[in-house]
């Protein structure tokens, strides 16, 4: 027994059911379900990105001790971090000479 009465539950159950019918009621407005579609699809995107980079070993991590294998998970990060962040900046350059300003780096 946890030494909590029934009466002291309900409040943590009332607030557990809210929670419940506030989130049907979101996932019925398209706005939110948009937002959620947009957020799944970056993140099935950047996974994606982070299997195409790491196809060496057919993406197995081969350390045996923890730090290396943290090393390793830390590199691939530090590589897809710089792909996106020069992808970046193509992107930013392309739609600045699309406007006319291009500024060279």
């Amino acid at each position: 027994m946890t030494g909590r009465s029934p009466a002291a539950a309900v409040p943590t159950r009332w607030g557990r059911l809210s929670n419940c019918v506030k989130t049907a009621a979101n996932a019925s407005a398209e706005a939110f379900r948009r937002r959620i579609g947009r957020q799944l699809n970056f993140g099935e995107t950047l996974n994606e990105l982070r299997r195409f980079i790491f196809y060496a070993h057919r993406g197995q991590i081969l350390h045996r001790r923890h730090e290396d294998q943290t090393m390793q998970a830390h590199c691939h990060t530090l590589v897809v971090n710089a792909c996106i962040l020069s992808t970046t900046w193509y992107l930013h350059d392309a739609v600045d000479a699309d406007r006319g300003n291009l500024v060279v780096r």
